[in-house]
């Protein structure tokens, strides 16, 4: 969730500015802005529903990556003509990743309060990973002074997104954490009210 957040987070920040560099007026960067978060949006509702469908989820994260790399890629080297549909395709790849990730809190986890802590943790770290994105790219086009270093910088972040999201994508299950006081639980009560040394 964190890659796939910075990767958001540094493109809804940054889009419009990168666009006005390449000669869209301020009104029609703000429209393509828009355009993109109506790409998260159709994305976000209806990839949960294919990835439940499947078992395994690794052609859906393939997809993802591909899309919204696509997107991002053509909305800096395309011309700027066809910017519309490369910002489409980049917001269906964010809302599809960002769907996928929130799935995984809950597909992945063996009972409800794994998949609240699960999501809990997710997030937390995540979202602080998330805060470096827009910072960090600012920086990197200051530095340079241009938007292809930034713009290949999140193209890396988008190849660890598909790698850790290939991880998470296997159909598998964490294991049952086990419950306090079980008999035979490390440091739980045993029988005569004592505690079981760790094994």
């Amino acid at each position: 969730m964190g890659l796939q957040s910075l990767y958001y987070y540094a493109t809804l920040s940054w889009l419009p500015t990168m666009f006005r560099s390449r000669g869209v007026s301020a009104a029609g960067a703000g429209d393509l802005l828009a355009l993109m978060n109506l790409g998260n949006a159709v994305t976000a509702m209806l990839i949960p529903v294919l990835a439940h469908r499947a078992r395994d989820q690794r052609l859906l994260i393939a997809a993802t990556v591909l899309v919204s790399a696509g997107g991002l890629s053509g909305t800096l080297f395309a011309p700027v003509g066809g910017a519309a549909a490369w910002t489409l395709l980049l917001g269906f790849g964010q809302g599809a990743g960002l769907a996928l990730a929130i799935f995984f809190t809950v597909a992945r986890a063996p009972d409800p309060v794994t998949a609240a802590s699960l999501s809990g943790f997710a997030q937390g770290a995540g979202y602080l990973i998330a805060s470096a994105g827009p910072l960090a790219v600012g920086f990197l086009h200051a530095a340079t002074g241009g938007w292809t270093v930034p713009v290949l910088a999140l193209l890396a972040v988008a190849a660890l997104e598909f790698w850790a999201g290939w991880l998470a994508a296997r159909a598998r299950t964490l294991p049952s954490p086990e419950k306090p006081g079980r008999p035979g639980s490390p440091a739980g009560p045993d029988s005569h009210g004592g505690m079981q040394p760790h094994r």
